[in-house]
């Protein structure tokens, strides 16, 4: 393969801070492995990256596929083939723009068949050669999850075409490099390349060892099932060449592939399809990398000890290098753009394949399990409670504190999880405290110090109930003072008292995360932080962060009355049954508040809150008679001028205040004024926007955020900001955070995640608690 190309001018501009994942049959073995996949690309984007997800077909999809065409006809033609077997990676990927949606995360499908992916050669063989950078600019104008099927592209002719074996491989080091992604992660069952199959232990009874970074060269040698060598050889092959080139009639990626010679063959010597239809064995067959014969699956297993993975030959022991004997050497390699990495889903360890050095791993003891937890087991409690018992290996739950114990529960309809409840569930503090956990996960809700306060501890039990517990605010200063983490989506506790549990989870060495407190799903929180972080300024922010409110001004919009709209919100499970907090703005006032402390705001003055009321459905239908839409906007200025006109620069110039609530700062920010510190001037309004406007377009539980900088630019955030699953992904995204960073009860020393530490700066720790990527 010759290198790739980059034209002079009218490049599509590629989108930044990208990372692309590459999803293999072996961590999407069913339906239910999807969650997993989307929580591995909500982890980048809580990190500020924008996410190409390549898909293999999901499980055995590929196999059962082709043994129905077996079934069907003896010698299936390449072309009738690769268009069956292209079907399985095209439902994969349909099914994770799916669960990207429920969860909360806006996602673009591309379809290679269209032509953002083109190749030539044999049809179930072929060499990709274009790649369309202006259909993946688009994309990601339109988001900022792009999901991409990998094995198949489309033909010189218009047909489906594969890429061979393993083909997903190989879709996504090409698109990354057309890209000029920041980095490729390859994702499979193990957490990287090993020196054979990490299942088997060799003839000396040692466990193979890791690489921690490995040249291309030896990647090619090891075993053909984990890697596709034709995706090594390619990036090999571009490790020194520049950025890849634009066509001039149309804009995209030129990658000069093999030729078909006139004896049937390619140029680099491989077979045409005729002679792979007339020879293949299933083994042989484009699987994407699993052996559908398990006899010999096995086979390569039990000889691997001896000879390397797959009965290839081992890397030359003479060029590896011991990171353990040699610990300087681990951490110097040359990462070249072509270079990509191999782990395993949440993994914090990957192996660089492209290095200028093979480098073994230093062995490292297997990771404890984090112990969590969890009070509440309301809608989002449950939902967090069926991810975290998904995840054994991570996680393990060690009490559950609910209000009444001795009410049914029907968790997402599976015995099995009604039965790893009724082990670890309580209704005694005392109890709860006593499983030692190392974090708890606060989803009860209330501030109170007691529970005759409205609280989610267990969604339909009897208030009355004569046994009476410490309330939500007890329960998490208790947490913090005896040494546990906390992860909580409570932003009416952190924003009335978070000087208070900063300090002491300060005192204790412990962390307070609270990411889920803001934005559902939409990471607002961890990227006003990481902005912080890389030292911009953040002089303004504004945002639809009520996803009730949006739902009901949508349907008052289109003529439904209050109540109704009321109504039809919590039958959906987006509102409480009693959403005053959210309809008169109190809930968006608390999420701008920790909005603003992120930023460096130590005090936050609120200048004005509006309310619904009888009156706003006249106003929601007259707006959209006008084009524009009712919008509930938090917004706070951070700086000496006031939000900018150019950030609701679509508005119109009427805005509809309903019951105004001035001077409310004593509910919702206790701090003290700080004058060492930026102080904030914040309000909630509700604004006749253009539908165009980023924030006008937030539809129904949608959240908005846009951040201004001092340089100018804008970042706008758009995802899901109500119901169960938005909200527990970000929930799990806190506890698996913590749970990479190796974090035990009182062992971490470190400021709070989630949040700003007692002085309203950023903690260094935020980042650190990502663990390695």
């Amino acid at each position: 393969m010759s290198s790739i190309r980059s034209s002079a001018t009218d490049h599509p501009r590629a989108p930044r801070d990208l990372v692309v994942l590459k999803f293999g049959s072996s961590v999407l073995r069913s339906t239910a492995d999807l969650p997993r996949a989307v929580h591995e690309i909500y982890r980048a984007l809580r990190d500020g990256r924008r996410v190409l997800a390549v898909v293999s077909a999901i499980g055995d999809t590929t196999d059962r596929l082709l043994a129905e065409a077996r079934r069907l006809v003896e010698r299936p033609s390449a072309p009738d083939l690769a268009r069956l077997l292209a079907g399985g990676e095209r439902e994969a990927a349909a099914l994770l723009v799916l669960a990207l949606d429920r969860a909360g995360l806006p996602a673009v499908a591309l379809d290679p068949g269209d032509g953002c992916v083109r190749a030539r050669g044999p049809v179930l063989d072929a060499e990709p050669v274009h790649v369309d950078l202006a259909a993946f600019a688009r994309a990601f104008d339109a988001a900022d999850v792009v999901v991409l099927p990998g094995f198949f592209a489309k033909g010189e002719s218009g047909e489906c075409v594969l890429l061979g074996r393993g083909g997903s491989d190989l879709t996504a080091v090409v698109v990354a490099r057309a890209l000029d992604a920041d980095r490729c992660v390859l994702l499979k069952d193990v957490d990287g390349l090993y020196e054979s199959d990490p299942a088997l232990v060799g003839a000396s009874g040692a466990a193979p060892r890791r690489f921690e970074r490995v040249t291309f060269a030896d990647a090619e040698r090891l075993d053909a099932r984990i890697l596709q060598p034709k995706a090594v050889r390619f990036c090999a092959s571009h490790a020194a060449a520049r950025r890849a080139s634009v066509s001039d009639e149309i804009a995209g990626s030129e990658i000069a592939g093999s030729e078909i010679a006139s004896d049937g063959r390619t140029s680099d010597g491989r077979a045409s399809d005729e002679r792979v239809i007339d020879e293949r064995t299933s083994d042989a067959l484009p699987n994407d990398g699993r052996a559908s014969n398990e006899s010999a699956h096995n086979a390569r297993r039990a000889s691997a000890n001896a000879r390397g993975a797959c009965g290839a030959p081992a890397p030359d022991a003479g060029a590896i290098r011991d990171s353990e004997r040699d610990g300087a050497a681990a951490h110097g390699a040359t990462r070249d753009r072509a270079a990509f990495e191999v782990g395993a889903l949440d993994g914090v360890r990957h192996t660089l394949v492209g290095a200028d050095s093979t480098v073994l791993a230093a062995s490292a003891p297997a990771a404890e399990p984090l112990r969590v937890g969890l009070i509440g087991l309301g809608t989002v409690g449950a939902s967090v409670f069926e991810r975290l018992a998904s995840l054994p290996g991570r996680v393990r739950i060690t009490a559950v504190l609910v209000r009444d114990a001795t009410r049914s529960r029907d968790i997402g309809g599976s015995a099995e999880l009604g039965a790893e409840l009724a082990q670890v569930l309580t209704d005694d503090p005392e109890q709860f405290f006593a499983s030692d956990c190392d974090v708890v996960v606060e989803l009860a809700g209330g501030v109170g110090e007691e529970t005759d306060e409205k609280t989610d501890v267990d969604a339909g039990s009897r208030a009355d109930r004569p046994r009476r517990s410490l309330g939500t605010g007890a329960l998490v200063r208790r947490a913090l003072a005896s040494g546990h983490h906390v992860v909580t989506a409570n932003k009416a506790l952190v924003a009335r008292d978070g000087d208070e549990l900063f300090e002491l989870a300060a005192r204790a060495g412990v962390r307070l995360a609270f990411g889920a407190a803001v934005g559902g799903a939409v990471p607002a929180l961890e990227r006003v932080r990481e902005l912080r972080a890389r030292g911009r300024r953040v002089r303004w922010i504004a945002g639809v962060l009520n996803g009730t409110v949006g739902f009901v001004l949508d349907a008052l919009e289109n003529g439904t009355g209050l109540d109704a709209a009321i109504a039809r919100a919590q039958e959906r499970g987006l509102a409480e049954a009693d959403p005053t907090l959210d309809l008169d703005g109190t809930d968006a006032g608390h999420k701008i508040v920790l909005l603003a402390r992120a930023a460096g705001a130590r005090s936050v003055a609120i200048d004005g809150i509006a309310a619904l009321d009888g009156s706003t459905a006249a106003v929601a239908e007259r707006a959209r008679t006008r084009g524009l839409r009712l919008t509930q906007v938090a917004r706070v200025d951070l700086g000496d001028e006031q939000v900018p006109d150019t950030a609701l620069d679509h508005s119109s110039e009427r805005e509809h205040v309903g019951d105004p609530r001035i001077d409310r700062t004593t509910e919702l920010d206790r701090t003290h004024r700080d004058d060492s510190e930026r102080s904030a001037r914040a309000s909630v309004r509700l604004l006749e926007l253009d539908r165009h406007h980023p924030l006008g377009r937030a539809r129904g539980e949608d959240n908005a955020v846009s951040i201004g900088l001092d340089d100018g630019e804008t970042v706008v955030l758009h995802g899901r900001g109500a119901g169960a699953w938005p909200t527990a992904e970000a929930v799990l995204g806190d506890v698996l955070e913590l749970a990479r960073s190796g974090v035990s009860r009182r062992s971490d020393r470190t400021a709070p995640v989630g949040g700003n530490g007692p002085t309203g700066r950023p903690s260094e720790s935020n980042h650190g608690a990502r663990g390695e990527d």
